[in-house]
């Protein structure tokens, strides 16, 4: 009897630290679920505004005529929020130089003068006009890409596929590749 009461204690024992390390498993795995949530929370917040900025050619301007398509509207940029973005840089560069590296086709972008600078780009499509890259064999031929600071001060680049990245001190960035606003 004195055995049966041994060996129940000892199995109590186990059963209280096998409960009590699920217990302890238990809440670090939903510790690890919330952390979890909480970032995927904090990037959408941060992506929310960002990801409703866009630019694209504008086709009415692709016509080919006879006018200088630098005084047509040849690029809309397109703020789908209802607050301004700020810094605000639309850049064209050639569509087929992607194993080129970024610094390289913001110079080529530079060289052309193919920029526009905003102050800020308020909630709707805004016509830009930008001196057009000449078209080459192959196909090649500008794309917009932009760049720009969100209402929390998040620094954002947009690719000329659409990929949105974020982008810490891209001014630094383009004025070293000749890329400067006019408050330079």
């Amino acid at each position: 009897m004195n055995n049966l009461k041994k060996y129940f204690d000892v199995f109590v024992k186990c059963v209280t630290t096998i409960g009590a390390l699920f217990a302890i498993w238990n809440v670090m795995q939903n510790n690890n679920q919330i952390k979890k949530v909480n970032y995927e929370n904090e990037q959408n917040i941060k992506l929310e505004q960002s990801k409703n900025i866009s630019v694209w050619n504008n086709e009415q301007s692709n016509k080919n005529s006879p006018i200088s398509l630098e005084k047509i509207p040849n690029v809309i940029a397109n703020n789908s929020n209802q607050a301004p973005v700020y810094k605000v840089f639309v850049i064209t560069i050639p569509n087929k130089i992607d194993n080129d590296s970024l610094s390289k086709k913001e110079s080529f972008a530079s060289e052309f003068n193919s920029y526009k600078y905003l102050e800020t780009l308020p909630p709707g499509k805004v016509e830009l006009s930008l001196p057009v890259l000449p078209n080459a064999m192959g196909g090649i031929h500008g794309v917009p890409i932009i760049f720009f600071t969100d209402f929390r001060n998040v620094e954002w680049y947009r690719d000329q596929q659409g990929r949105l990245m974020e982008y810490p001190k891209y001014e630094t960035f383009l004025n070293k590749n000749g890329i400067n606003p006019p408050y330079r």
